[in-house]
């Protein structure tokens, strides 16, 4: 059978396996709910008034559970049919949306199955609503955050980022976004450590500047050195040996600019590195600031010419 053809049909299996689940899920609970009516109505028949909340919290859970594996299912349909289209900003936030309905669902579920009436609780709810909209400030502020850093654009997952904010010292971080979460950004460093990032911060208080996607990245990376040697010939000198260092990593010699006018107590230079692979980034770094520091000794002191015999 040709793949094409099959993935329909294993994707028609999940759906069966996830309705499965649910049947048996509530099979078990309205199981256990009889189990427990039947052992308090045998031997402590003076609790049996109480067995009404046995039920009531079996219906939420029931219902909770029920809701999320359809919210899980509806969330995999739009995630694969977007990531199709390559479209992976729709992708994150129908997944976000979805995601937050579902909370929405699953507590209006939870109310109504403990006799709570939603109209009257939102009839006569104003100053609760009040009260209620100023917990949740932050977190409504983190979700709308999301939905606008999806939506816009501004961060879908494996772009490559140069991230600066004040909140952490105003140093360049390079970030691979993962996923845009309800209330978080998953971010991974090229060490390999995992950030998560309130939305809010990245939306307002830090900037971001694209440095690509997996496959072609482009860093701009300044370095700063005493101005005691000849700017001309020490771009030319660590351009060597950058270039030797790159070598093993496929990545071609850099761009070298001058930034700052020579007469100054130091140079800062810009050195545009083109790269692959994001995890090779500190390497690559490492390289282009020994570089420099080699050249620089390098003409500070020449190696002694031979003597003629």
């Amino acid at each position: 059978m040709p793949e094409e053809a099959s993935k329909p049909i294993r994707a028609w299996r999940r759906y069966l396996a996830a309705l499965a689940v649910i049947v048996l899920f509530s099979a078990a609970v309205l199981l256990v709910d009889g189990l427990v009516k039947y052992a308090v109505h045998t031997y402590f028949p003076e609790l049996s008034p109480y067995t009404i909340y046995v039920s009531q919290a079996s219906r939420a859970i029931m219902g909770v559970v029920a809701s999320y594996i359809v919210y899980r299912i509806v969330a995999s349909i739009f995630y694969a049919r977007a990531l199709r289209r390559k479209d992976y900003s729709s992708a994150e936030i129908s997944v976000l949306v979805l995601r937050v309905l579902f909370y929405f669902a699953a507590i209006a579920i939870a109310l109504t199955s403990f006799g709570v009436s939603l109209s009257g609780a939102l009839a006569g709810g104003a100053i609760g609503g009040v009260v209620l909209g100023l917990a949740v400030q932050t977190i409504v502020t983190n979700v709308l955050s999301g939905m606008l850093v999806s939506g816009s654009r501004t961060l879908i997952p494996g772009d490559v980022v140069m991230a600066i904010s004040s909140y952490w010292g105003s140093v360049p971080i390079l970030l691979r976004i993962i996923r845009v979460n309800t209330i978080y950004t998953m971010a991974e460093t090229p060490n390999g450590n995992h950030m998560r990032i309130p939305n809010p911060l990245l939306l307002s208080y830090t900037e971001l500047i694209s440095v690509g996607r997996e496959g072609s990245l482009t860093y701009p990376m300044q370095v700063s050195m005493p101005a005691d040697v000849s700017p001309a010939r020490l771009k030319e000198n660590a351009a060597q040996l950058i270039g030797k260092g790159f070598e093993k990593y496929g990545a071609p010699v850099p761009r070298i600019q001058l930034l700052s006018k020579p007469g100054f107590s130091s140079n800062t230079y810009n050195v545009i590195i083109t790269f692959a692979h994001y995890k090779d980034f500190n390497d690559l770094a490492d390289i282009v600031n020994t570089s420099f520091d080699e050249a620089r000794l390098g003409i500070l002191q020449p190696q002694p010419k031979s003597k003629k015999r």
